[in-house]
């Protein structure tokens, strides 16, 4: 006699609900994209990619895919970072690697070497405070290339940077974290890899986020062809220009769509969606934190508090200058 197959993983009707929904989302997806010619927003995707990210992410990626195996943290550098912030000042390295490189490498490098860290409040501090942009994307892209002012560029960053640091350090005081370790060894374990797979990892993590960022140009260009992002852009209008509105909306999408869309030279909205990064670079991020634990909801609301207070200073810093 032949046995019965047992599917016991789908016999729950919350189970079946929700694989049917996915189904039934997956197939309103594909009819969309067939009706709707979307092939421009997968190029202008790939453009954005190709130029401005995969230059400045590609060597860093391989740079601190192989520092993560052999990093360095001098040990009264790391004092008084521990001091100051209350997590291990093994953290000083990939804090200083996301000030380089911006997100998401301060994520993959925490994820690197914190696999074995069993202090979870350190790692959530770590988490956002080493979630910044780069300083070549910031001075290059954004001041250079957009704005054609590097000074302006460079102002963004560091008021990124700031309340980056300030919501670290306010986080941790109220989670009282607190150490004054630095380690190199045991529970901060970086995993030697060959040379082949250190490329190999590298170059997957760089198009995996180089993917995410053409999905989400097409989601955006979806939910602006089906007027869904209409009633949130004629809302924010009504505090600021339609330009500002639009940028808001798509950036809160995807950072460089966002960005690309604004016209005017803006330093409130510049900061509060690099700070912010975009639902794309949340996701970059989450791939690499999920591994040490740490879930979204927090990450998006430190998030989200840290966009705040950028729009808060950049504000600030627009009256007094």
């Amino acid at each position: 006699m032949y046995k019965r197959l047992s599917f016991s993983r789908l016999t729950t009707d919350d189970e079946r609900n929700k694989n049917a929904l996915i189904f039934f989302l997956c197939i309103g997806v594909i009819v969309i994209l067939a009706f709707g010619n979307y092939s421009y927003a997968v190029l202008d995707g790939i453009k954005m990619f190709s130029v401005t990210i995969l230059p400045a992410l590609l060597p860093f990626a391989f740079v601190s895919s192989v520092m993560s195996s052999y990093y360095f943290v001098p040990k009264r550098t790391g004092k008084v970072f521990a001091k100051i912030f209350g997590i291990d000042g093994a953290f000083f390295y990939p804090f200083i690697m996301s000030l380089l490189c911006g997100y998401p490498i301060g994520a993959k490098i925490i994820s690197d070497i914190a696999k074995d860290c069993s202090n979870q409040k350190q790692v959530k501090v770590a988490g956002i405070l080493c979630s910044t942009p780069s300083v070549s994307f910031s001075v290059s892209v954004i001041g250079r290339i957009l704005f054609s002012d590097i000074l302006f560029g460079f102002i963004a960053y560091c008021i990124c940077v700031l309340s980056s640091v300030i919501v670290a350090f306010t986080y941790s005081k109220i989670i009282k974290c607190k150490s004054t370790a630095v380690s190199t060894t045991g529970r901060f374990k970086g995993e030697k890899k060959s040379f082949y797979s250190t490329v190999e990892g590298s170059v997957l993590s760089v198009f995996t986020v180089g993917g995410i960022i053409v999905l989400f140009y097409i989601f955006a260009e979806v939910l602006l062809s089906l007027n869904v992002l209409k009633p949130i852009v004629d809302l924010l209008s009504l505090f600021t220009t339609k330009n500002c509105a639009e940028t808001v909306c798509f950036g809160l999408l995807e950072l460089t769509k966002g960005l690309n869309v604004l016209s005017v030279k803006s330093l409130t909205a510049v900061c509060f969606l690099c700070s912010f990064g975009g639902v794309s670079v949340i996701l970059q991020s989450m791939a690499f934190l999920k591994k040490v634990k740490i879930k979204t909801a927090l990450f998006l609301l430190l998030k989200i508090i840290s966009a705040v207070l950028s729009f808060v200073l950049a504000l600030l810093f627009s009256f007094i200058f």
